[in-house]
């Protein structure tokens, strides 16, 4: 391996069969998703005020440590507290335990199996692999901060 890259290209076919999203607006699946796109529609919001409080963080010196002057972004609208952790086997307390990405990650996984129309049986012991990513870990510094 030479530049991080293979000498030779991978000879082992794979497939992609299933597929399962969450991303900003109502794009809840690979449908809605490309429904948003194709319509050329925008999915910035205002930041909710559920999630974030941006008005504590304004300050009229934009150059402030520790000030924002963001007020908007793009956000998923789904309520992640609507998880359901007994279908995934989790205790009520674990689930509230767990970072709301990975909540909506089990989601996900389950949905692309769902849409390639393969069950949890047929996963069980099969050599099937899963790609999936979160992005940011501020739920978890939130809940390493010692309260004040």
């Amino acid at each position: 391996m030479m530049n991080g890259h293979a000498s030779t290209p991978a000879t082992t076919p794979i497939a992609i069969i299933g597929l399962g999203c969450r991303f900003p607006g109502d794009a809840t699946s690979p449908e809605k998703f490309w429904e948003l796109v194709s319509e050329g529609r925008g999915a910035w919001s205002e930041i909710p005020k559920d999630r974030f409080n941006a008005a504590s963080f304004q300050h009229p010196e934009p150059s402030k440590i520790g000030s924002s002057n963001i007020w908007g972004g793009h956000f998923l609208k789904e309520d992640v507290s609507l998880f359901d952790a007994s279908f995934f086997n989790l205790s009520a307390e674990v689930a509230a335990s767990m970072d709301p990405q990975t909540r909506l990650q089990l989601e996900t996984v389950f949905e692309a199996a769902e849409d390639a129309g393969i069950t949890l049986s047929q996963l069980a012991g099969s050599q099937t692999s899963v790609f999936a990513a979160l992005w940011v870990r501020e739920y978890h510094d939130s809940m390493m901060r010692r309260p004040e």
